[in-house]
Parts: structure tokens; sequence; C-alpha cells
């Protein structure tokens, strides 16, 4: 646990159905993105990042079905405080 923590980033750069292409490359899809989160002890800013331009619609369409209330998408160059 760490008690400080102020938010987590997190890449998810596959749309769910290319789940193997996210696992044989090691990289997230919204569904094992929302696994990830579950180990946090406590709500926090998720960022969501380095999401391939490809397939950035489809990708940002499954995030936020996923409803998470504290779900930030990332922008290039956005410089982000905690």
């Amino acid at each position: 646990m760490v008690p400080n923590l102020k938010a987590v980033f997190l890449e998810v750069t596959f749309p769910n159905n290319l789940q193997w292409l996210a696992d044989v490359s090691k990289h997230h899809t919204p569904a094992t993105f929302a696994e990830e989160i579950k180990k946090l002890h406590r709500p926090v800013p998720l960022l969501a990042l380095h999401i391939k331009a490809r397939y950035y619609t489809q990708v940002v369409e499954e995030m936020l079905a996923l409803g998470l209330p504290n779900l930030i998408i990332t922008n290039p160059g956005h410089t982000y405080t905690f």
C-alpha cells in the first residue's frame, strides 16, 4: 500500500477485441486495465495513456463504458498536477 499515492498512470493500448495482441506485446486493453485497478486500496484519479491512434475511438468508448468515475483519458502535451 502506498499511503501518499495521488494518481495512477496506466497504459491502455489496444481495444478488447485485440486482447491476443495486447497479451503478446505486454500491453493492456480496457478489460485488463479494469482488472489492474482492482488492486488499488482507495480511489485515486486513473489516467489512461498510450492509446494507439488507430484504435483511439474504440478504446476510449470501451474505457468510458467501464463507468469509472475517476477516469481521465490523457492528452499528449497536457501537464497533469496532483
